[in-house]
């Protein structure tokens, strides 16, 4: 499997300074180009600075906004518009017509949220009436109807949704994020659908989001070497 573009690093609970630091010594590495982008949050948020910038000045391909916009489509237009970043997340669950709103503006790549790894099947089922996959499953052909291309989904459903990719979600790229390296001992139980990367790719992933693994590695060039190594030993076509 070519792993070439394959990683969004999360750059959540760091500075902008520790930020930068990661992303040299990755564009340094021999790994570079396994790197999709970086996605921010909260480091959007905190500094006051032009982090976007000063990301792509320090060699990051990409920048992905991860504020899973749901508004009303003039509100999440305007909001697109205003952030000038590669990829932004938006909730599917804003609907058609706020999804086709803020593919409006050509410069950024949109990406659908179905749920959130964060939820239970219990917590899925109580706000949208249905388990869990089925929630998934029609949120992702919500996205396809809209003209989305990206959407993500966990470790948990990527394989379902890589089943329907020849017709009814044909196109589409899938985004993991709750990805975890096998033994990795858990910072916070905030994610509840994860899985390691092999796993998720072997399903049909076509990018994974890895974040602590790499935010809080003793070495985060070791880590990506194991990655790719685990990469390159599925023999399925990409």
């Amino acid at each position: 499997m070519n792993s070439d573009g394959r990683i969004f690093i999360a750059l959540d609970k760091i500075s902008l300074r520790r930020a930068i630091e990661l992303l040299r010594k990755v564009h340094d590495s021999p790994y570079k180009k396994m790197i999709a982008g970086y996605k921010i949050h909260s480091l959007l948020d905190n500094a006051r600075e032009n982090v976007i910038d000063k990301l792509l000045d320090a060699g990051s391909p990409t920048v992905w906004v991860d504020y899973k916009l749901h508004d009303t489509p003039n509100t999440v237009y305007e909001r697109v518009r205003s952030l000038k970043a590669d990829y932004i997340t938006i909730h599917i669950k804003g609907g058609i017509e706020m999804m086709r709103a803020a593919m409006r503006p050509d410069s950024s790549k949109i990406i659908g949220v179905t749920e959130l790894t964060s939820l239970t099947e219990k917590e899925v089922k109580s706000t949208s009436g249905k388990k869990r996959k089925t929630s998934v499953l029609a949120l992702a052909r919500l996205a396809h109807k809209a003209g989305l291309k990206y959407i993500t989904c966990s470790p948990h459903e990527v394989g379902l949704l890589s089943a329907h990719r020849e017709v009814e979600l044909s196109g589409m790229k899938f985004i993991t994020p709750g990805i975890r390296m096998a033994g990795e001992k858990e910072i916070d139980n905030n994610q509840k659908q994860v899985g390691t990367p092999e796993a998720a790719f072997r399903a049909g992933a076509d990018f994974i989001v890895l974040g602590s693994a790499l935010t809080k590695a003793r070495d985060p060039i070791a880590v990506l070497a194991k990655i790719k190594k685990k990469m390159e030993s599925l023999n399925f076509a990409t």
